[in-house]
């Protein structure tokens, strides 16, 4: 069976040990989602064919994606996502990624752009996601925003595939920014539920979590 998986807001951390979990109360970190609806998506590039669903990147789908304009019609330096986030932000933020089960294209270097306003954008960092295969799940170290900003650009700088390297466009299945609760984000909860027992990120039921991202009785949870 296929479940709907609501995308729960706090992330969850275990280790595997031997088959089992260290911590069977899934001790909570203190990061929380920072994108909750699709609305505060956008982009310069999405592409006519492929990028018509941005909502995809949080949809708990990953063989659902979003992929950047390869059509030739965006003629802009940078692809970028634009996330608004909830409120005024400053503090950490960590970047997650799904790659999708594809050759070519998977960005891991992206430059990253801060605004309070929208308009005027001052960039921030680059950050590091390594490749470790197509479909799988990748953290970047977090990255520190000192003055409160509202919206946050992110565009691929290198790419890696099979046959090509950087081509300026780029995909991913799943995307997600998690900042520090009570940095100005606690009340951002989740009320959806979901069923109870283990789930992968497409809504399949699982007896036993390997290494990787799972919903566990509604949390989301990294098995490490």
């Amino acid at each position: 069976d296929v479940y709907p998986m609501p995308q729960p807001t706090r992330l969850y951390f275990v280790d595997l040990v031997d088959g089992g979990y260290t911590n069977v109360e899934l001790q909570e970190d203190d990061r929380v989602a920072l994108i909750t609806d699709a609305s505060q998506l956008s982009s310069n590039a999405s592409d006519s064919a492929e990028g018509t669903n941005i909502g995809a990147l949080i949809d708990g789908d990953a063989a659902t994606f979003w992929h950047t304009d390869w059509h030739g019609e965006c003629q802009d330096q940078y692809h970028y996502l634009q996330v608004e986030l909830p409120a005024l932000y400053s503090g950490e933020i960590t970047t997650m990624i799904t790659r999708r089960s594809a050759s070519n294209d998977h960005p891991t270097k992206m430059k990253v752009w801060a605004s309070t306003d929208g308009e005027e954008f001052t960039e921030l960092t680059t950050i590091d996601l390594p490749f470790t295969g197509a479909g799988s799940t990748v953290f970047a170290e977090p990255f520190a925003i000192s003055t409160p900003v509202k919206y946050l650009r992110f565009a691929a700088v290198d790419c890696v595939g099979d046959s090509y390297s950087f081509r300026t466009f780029w995909h991913a299945a799943e995307f997600q920014l998690y900042g520090v609760a009570g940095d100005g984000i606690d009340g951002i909860q989740s009320g959806d539920k979901t069923a109870d027992g283990i789930f992968n990120l497409m809504g399949q039921k699982v007896q036993k979590a390997q290494k990787g991202i799972y919903i566990m009785d509604g949390k989301k949870v990294l098995v490490k």
